[in-house]
């Protein structure tokens, strides 16, 4: 029922916004395929590196409607264009594409993700975690004020509308 969907929409833009807010900085590691919920956790995190092989898109926007979690953040790295393709199309990406289009950190061979993810913690480790926790909410701060809450709730009450088409019945 559409009640439930906002439920369940509801939890996921509180789940977001749970990274969002967490103080300590998150770093996703992703490898083989990230698609759906997959993708959207990737871009959830502060920092994601990807293995450059890795695919990542949202395939279910073909059939039920708008990326939740993630959907101000493809707007915002990719901008309305790039946006489209991947939220109408529901077409994948490799790592090594999601990098140059910003939408992650880095991508690289798979058999150097691993320590390249080490060597950012290593990195990160070395910075007081009040100052990371402080960085990371102006960032955050700057984002709200983008409109990325709002959009959020836009999405999920899209998406709620989305699992009433009739494809998404079939």
């Amino acid at each position: 029922s559409q009640r439930r969907r906002l439920l369940v929409d509801r939890q996921t833009f509180d789940f977001y916004h749970f990274f969002m807010g967490y103080p300590k900085v998150t770093v996703a590691e992703v490898s083989g395929f990230a698609l759906g919920g997959g993708f959207e956790l990737a871009l959830m995190a502060d920092i994601a590196v990807v293995a450059d092989d890795t695919k990542l898109g949202m395939p279910a926007t073909r059939f039920l409607g708008p990326a939740l979690g993630s959907l101000h953040l493809f707007f915002r790295r990719l901008g309305p264009v790039l946006a489209r393709r991947l939220l109408l199309t529901g077409d994948s990406i490799t790592g090594a594409e999601a990098a140059t289009l910003g939408l992650v950190l880095k991508a690289v061979p798979l058999a150097e993700l691993e320590g390249e993810v080490e060597q950012l913690l290593d990195r990160l480790a070395l910075i007081d975690v009040a100052l990371l926790a402080a960085n990371k909410r102006i960032v955050n701060v700057g984002l709200e004020l983008m409109g990325a809450r709002t959009l959020q709730r836009l999405a999920a009450e899209n998406d709620a509308r989305g699992h009433l088409a009739p494809s998404a019945q079939e």
